[in-house]
């Protein structure tokens, strides 16, 4: 078998799988999942913002995200009432 034992397949093997298994739990500490809940600000009630709020809201729950719609005064407030993300 091109000069390679069974046991020599095995060993190598093994420490290919042991090298995939560590890689992905680094990699999954390593790399955050998206969010699953997402607010925005659309401004008062009645307005189109608060049309195309529900309309995006729509849109993420297909991709299973939740999102928060906030009824603010103006473009001002939607920068206060929402929180950074960091």
């Amino acid at each position: 078998m091109l000069g390679l034992r069974l046991r020599s397949l095995l060993v190598g093997l093994l420490a290919s799988l042991c090298a995939i298994g560590i890689i992905s739990i680094a990699l999954s500490y390593l790399i955050p999942a998206p969010p699953s809940r997402v607010m925005i600000g659309t401004a008062f009630k009645g307005a189109s913002f608060e049309y195309y709020g529900k309309l995006y809201r729509a849109k993420f729950a297909s991709a299973n995200v939740t999102l928060d719609l906030r009824a603010t005064e103006g473009a001002l407030e939607n920068l206060s009432v929402c929180p950074k993300s960091s």
